[in-house]
Order: C-alpha cells, then structure tokens, then sequence
C-alpha cells in the first residue's frame, strides 16, 4: 500500500494496526494471524473469535483419508475417554502417513471444539525452547490475566518480544543450571494451568520430536510426568 494511501486512513486505531502490517522491519510486524485479531478487538473494541464453527467446519473440506483408519480411531478412542491424561508417541518411516494422521486427527478434535496445540522441530534449527515457543504464541492472547502475570516474568525471557510482556519486567537472570530449572517450571505450569483454565480437552502435538533440542525434551518430559501426577482435567500430549 503506497504511503499517501496510509496517511489517507483517519482512524487512528486502524492506523496503528496498518502500520504494524506494513513496517518496514519484518521483525516488528505482527507475527501471527492471531495477534492482528486480538489488536483488532482492542484497538476497535470488537470481539472477534480466533476460530469460529464456520472455520472449524471447513476442515472436513479437504481429500479424503486414506488408510491409517486404525490408528485414527485408536487415538479418537483415548481422546473420547473422560478423566484420563495421555501421552502418545507415534514412530515410523517418511512417508507411511503419520502427518495425514494427525492432520485428520486435528480435524476431529477441532470439530470437537478441542483445542489442538502444535509445532514442529525442525532440523537445522536448534534454538532452545523451539517447540515451545511456538505453541506459547499461539495461545497467550487466549490465557487468563491472571496465568500471564503469573509467569509473564519468566517466558518474557524467550518471548521477550510478545506484546502481552510488554509491561512485564522480566526477572533477573539465574545462574545457567538454576534459570533453566526455573524456565522449564514455568512452561510447563504455565501449559497445565492454561489447559485447565480452558475446561476442556486439550491437545498438544509435537512433528518431528527427534530434532528437537535437548532443552525441549527437558519440558517435554517434565510436562508428561505433570500431567500423569495432576488431577485428571484435559492434557493430552
């Protein structure tokens, strides 16, 4: 959009999410879909939902499913199973269907109205906390102010760009060994109680675990020893 069309906008508050869109440096734009929504019902105080049942119905839109029935319906089956916490490792070679497996398995749960949390690791990327770096971006604009502020002072240190830490000071570095004990506290209480805030099912699906970085296997494990010791409630990895 050229400029003269950009200062043509009187609306301040449209004008401020434009500009962001449009900046010239790309790390100052809005990173994520969600984050241009959740700007747009601040600045314009409207209420738009991050996805709707028109959205999530479009899923089903897609090629049919073709083999690996079996172990859809397995993991359909644990997911349908009240009070119980799961944690599942799908193994294989390239290429014999574990991503359309899981992309169908999305599909359900979202039609399910079950939130579904994925990232992927990623080979030549071994930046700590990767994996869950991603997932965190993408449900802190849904989290309580209370769970943000709560732990806001800690991810601040791997998100030090969010705009929700924006006005969160972020505490004072640990020694190496202290401040990742500390990180990986916070992550992972932080996911717990973010999934049982949302009271209902939630699902957490890692691509493609054998990159990821030793770091992330730490949360990861201390996730899956959590969710098998805490009160049933909606975690499932």
């Amino acid at each position: 959009m050229p400029n003269n069309a950009v200062k043509a906008i009187e609306n301040p508050d449209i004008l401020e999410i434009i500009s962001i869109i449009l900046d010239f440096f790309p790390e100052n734009r809005f990173q994520y879909c969600s984050e241009i929504i959740h700007s747009i019902n601040k600045n314009l105080k409207r209420n738009f939902s991050l996805e709707t049942a028109k959205t999530r119905e479009s899923y089903v839109l897609g090629a049919g499913f073709v083999g690996r029935k079996e172990e859809l319906a397995k993991l359909k089956e644990h997911l349908d199973i009240e009070n119980i916490n799961k944690v599942f490792l799908i193994k294989g070679k390239e290429g014999i269907g574990k991503s359309r497996l899981f992309m169908e398995f999305r599909k359900y749960c979202q039609l399910q109205s079950i939130e579904f949390l994925e990232a992927n690791c990623r080979e030549k990327i071994s930046k700590t906390y990767a994996p869950f770096i991603d997932i965190l971006n993408d449900i802190l604009f849904n989290a309580s102010k209370e769970i943000i502020e709560k732990y806001g002072s800690e991810l601040k240190k791997i998100l030090p760009n969010h705009k929700l830490f924006s006005e969160i000071k972020a505490n004072p570095t640990q020694e190496p060994k202290t401040e990742r004990g500390i990180l990986i506290q916070s992550i992972t209480n932080f996911l717990v109680e973010y999934s049982k805030q949302q009271n209902a099912k939630t699902v957490i699906y890692l691509n493609d675990l054998h990159w990821a970085d030793e770091t992330s296997l730490e949360v990861l494990q201390e996730l899956m020893y959590k969710i098998s010791t805490i009160e049933p409630k909606s975690s499932m990895i």
